[in-house]
């Protein structure tokens, strides 16, 4: 009867219209709104002509993850759009796919390869998804899917970016059609952090769902930015180097505006770009965080839901109007980074086909320290090593490069707990510096000091889990503490990391 009751309350309206077009769009907009339990309920009651019929079917077949079903009902329309490209290429690239589900997601992947760090992923969703529901107000109706992908290059055959966008922003993750797409980390040099990225798309995922895709993108990314590591006794921040970068444009009046975000951060025209753009929405939700607390995001969602306008929202939470609300985030803004060192940003960068490392380092008296140290420790004069890049520390800016650099010259100069020292200081300041946790393994593993070791291989293997290193000493701990179990684990990985591709 609810039903039947839900059906009518569709069709009066449709009534009100002449046309079989009304059906059609209505029933398009449904799905795209990711309303699939109403468009299903919809189109399985009434008769549409057969090339419309397959298409809305296969649509909502795609959306639903039933791939073999969508490319079915694709091959009886006549239509020929992005969706339905999307569609086949989805059935073509994911066909052969492996899968592993759990309570609330299920994860498609390539390969026996991913299946390394497929525990890690699942159990970072899992707590991202109880941690962050009651904030967003969202409850999951089926199971998330996700894609892991083999290529970033598939970004491109999967959605409507271009590759050359995807290559020049260096997007690895993107939400669409009802699901999350993710890079496998093995695309990116060091690797990423592939649990906070995959957060970040389910934080999208879960605002499309709650607004029925009315949400502006700016607004989506604030939100994502600011919730992706979020954990209810750590408030996010932003790293020292985006601080100072983001300085530097407010210096050369050149901030991303909020109108240049749409219709997606991955078409900003660099990386530099991206970046300024999403330190400033992250600092948008800090800001209404600080000002209205959690309650900010349920309340803007719904309002966005009801379709109200900017001015209406912003008005809502104690500003005369949209406007007001940007010119009291400018403020807070460069207040904000006020006691920031502008610099260039610190983030890796390919330049070449071998995928070499782009480090920026400082100014032309730091490099000239790095580089006399980097001679000297080619020599294994360690200890003199050190004093070289700890000159180079003094720029101003704290260089996780250079941090590094001091911390692996003490390591081999066997003075563990210096090294540890200058890494503790570092970690959460840059959080995905993979290198640090690398480096704070191989300083605690000789001192013995197996709890703070594994805590440092746990965060490393969240950054780059194909990294055999990380494996040998997490073996070496098992092994220690007779833990067989694990040891037996970390041994299988070593062996699926060791065989040819």
């Amino acid at each position: 009867m609810k039903q039947l009751l839900l059906l009518i309350s569709f069709l009066i309206p449709l009534k009100l219209y002449p046309g079989q077009n009304v059906l059609y769009n209505k029933i398009n907009d449904l799905i795209e709104e990711l309303r699939l339990d109403e468009a299903e309920r919809l189109i399985s009651n009434l008769t549409l002509p057969e090339d419309e019929g397959a298409y809305l079917k296969g649509k909502i077949a795609f959306y639903r993850g039933r791939y073999e079903e969508s490319y079915n009902h694709f091959s009886l329309s006549k239509k020929q759009d992005y969706i339905i490209r999307c569609a086949i290429n989805a059935y073509h690239i994911t066909s052969k796919y492996k899968r592993h589900e759990t309570n609330n997601f299920i994860i498609f992947y390539p390969d026996e390869k991913e299946e390394v760090y497929l525990e890690y992923l699942t159990e970072g969703l899992e707590y991202a998804l109880k941690t962050l529901s009651p904030i967003f107000g969202y409850q999951p109706k089926e199971k998330i899917r996700i894609e892991i992908l083999n290529k970033q290059s598939d970004l491109e055959k999967l959605t409507t970016l271009p590759l050359e966008a995807i290559e020049k922003t260096n997007t690895i993750a993107v939400t669409k059609f009802n699901k999350i797409m993710i890079s496998s980390p093995k695309t990116q040099i060091d690797g990423y952090d592939y649990i906070g990225t995959a957060t970040h798309e389910l934080i999208h995922l879960m605002i499309s769902t709650i607004t029925h895709e009315r949400t502006p993108v700016w607004i989506h990314e604030a939100l994502a930015r600011y919730f992706d590591r979020y954990t209810p006794d750590r408030i996010p921040t932003l790293r020292p180097d985006v601080l100072g970068l983001l300085r530097r444009r407010v210096e050369k009046n050149s901030l991303i505006t909020f109108e240049q975000i749409h219709p997606s951060m991955a078409l900003l025209p660099s990386q530099e770009d991206t970046t300024v753009a999403f330190a400033e929405v992250f600092l948008v939700s800090e800001y209404l965080h600080k000002k209205i607390g959690l309650e900010f995001v349920k309340r803007m969602l719904n309002l966005i839901k009801e379709q109200k306008d900017m001015d209406y929202i912003f008005q809502n939470f104690g500003f005369s109007s949209f406007k007001g609300f940007e010119d009291e985030f400018l403020k807070y803004l460069k207040k904000k980074i006020e006691n920031s060192y502008s610099a260039e940003q610190l983030y890796y960068a390919p330049t070449s086909n071998k995928k070499n490392k782009k480090e920026y380092l400082g100014d032309v008296y730091t490099m000239k320290y790095m580089k006399l140290g980097d001679l000297l420790f080619l020599e294994n004069l360690f200890e003199a090593a050190y004093i070289e890049y700890e000159k180079a520390s003094k720029s101003g800016l704290i260089n996780p490069h250079i941090e590094n650099r001091k911390a692996f010259a003490l390591i081999n100069a066997k003075r563990y707990n210096d090294a540890a020292n200058i890494l503790e200081k570092i970690k959460d300041l840059y959080p995905d510096y993979y290198s640090t946790f690398v480096n704070l393994s191989r300083a605690y593993l000789p001192l013995k000091n197996y709890s703070k070791a594994l805590e440092a291989l746990e965060r490393a293997v969240r950054l780059n889990p194909f990294d055999k290193e990380i494996y040998l000493m997490f073996l070496k701990i098992f092994v220690e503490q007779n833990n067989e179990y694990e040891a037996d684990k970390t041994r299988k990985k070593i062996e699926i990391l060791s065989k040819k591709d």
